[in-house]
């Protein structure tokens, strides 16, 4: 199969915004839509919206998380990349913890969909957030690094990472969220401290201007 072109993947992630951003409208409206109901308001074919949130209750408890997706980054205060990440997790889990029962309906109704090849079934907004907050470190690691500690840390986050530590290790909230906040600071320290990235910093120093 050819790979899909830039364009239409782009494409394909604006009418899925479009489709949320008019879920979250009507959400916000006291309405409870259908999927029809967001595909009319959301100027994009029912068929389409169809395609891409299959059941009502997808798009609903997608579009719910939509509404919160602002209060995350805006929350990130700390330069040092390691306390960036532990706050970037701690806020994800309170959110987590407010929205669990639509997360929850989320995972149910994705688990069993085909892989998109456009990228992941969810948590596009996860990897995306993580992304900004560690932003700062991108031109310190290498580009394997970089995507491996980004990975890393959508592991310490999110419904997932909660079904594993408390449904699957039996942890209380609070210890869940402690742990998951060990995980994500352990995580990025342990990029800071691979040699790959302190022969990158080294090299940064010895080209600059200053470093003679």
């Amino acid at each position: 199969m050819a790979a899909e072109s830039p364009t239409l993947s782009n494409q394909r992630r604006r009418t899925r915004a479009a489709l949320l951003q008019a879920a979250g409208q009507l959400l916000a409206q006291g309405v409870t839509p259908t999927v029809a109901q967001v595909a009319d308001e959301a100027l994009v074919s029912r068929r389409t919206a169809y395609r891409y949130f299959p059941t009502a209750d997808q798009l609903l408890a997608d579009a719910a998380l939509e509404l919160t997706a602002g209060e995350i980054t805006s929350r990130i205060t700390a330069t040092d990349p390691v306390e960036r990440a532990d706050e970037l997790v701690a806020t994800i889990n309170e959110m987590t913890l407010r929205h669990e029962q639509s997360l929850r309906t989320l995972v149910r109704t994705t688990i069993d969909s085909p892989r998109d090849p456009d990228g992941p079934r969810r948590g596009i907004r996860r990897m995306a957030w993580i992304e900004q907050v560690l932003e700062p470190l991108r031109e310190q690691l290498s580009p394997t690094a970089w995507r491996r500690v980004t990975a890393a840390l959508a592991l310490t986050v999110g419904i997932e990472a909660r079904l594993s530590l408390v449904d699957v290790a039996g942890l209380t909230d609070e210890e869940a969220g402690l742990v998951s906040r060990w995980a994500a600071r352990v995580i990025v320290q342990s990029a800071l401290d691979d040699p790959d990235h302190a022969a990158l910093v080294g090299q940064a120093g010895k080209d600059h201007p200053n470093s003679a």
